[in-house]
């Protein structure tokens, strides 16, 4: 989980999230993390930042983190 860049990233958007709606976008969400634990733990951050993840293919973390932090998860 030591990703230097990704931290200076939740850095600046938790500087802005106030100001403007924040996105970490991603080619595809594998790009995060490969497994699937992993990436959802990503994901959780940069929503914890008060972003939220995109890909190119227009997929969103928004509502899968959504029901995980509501206990509705997969």
């Amino acid at each position: 989980m030591h990703r230097p860049q990704l931290a200076a990233l939740l850095t600046a958007m938790r500087a802005e999230a106030d100001y403007r709606e924040v996105l970490c976008l991603v080619l595809t969400r594998e790009r995060l993390a490969t497994n699937t634990t992993h990436r959802l733990l990503l994901e959780q951050r940069v929503l914890a930042a008060g972003g939220r993840t995109v890909t190119t293919f227009d997929e969103s973390d928004q509502p899968t983190l959504s029901a995980i932090l509501e206990g509705e998860g997969p």
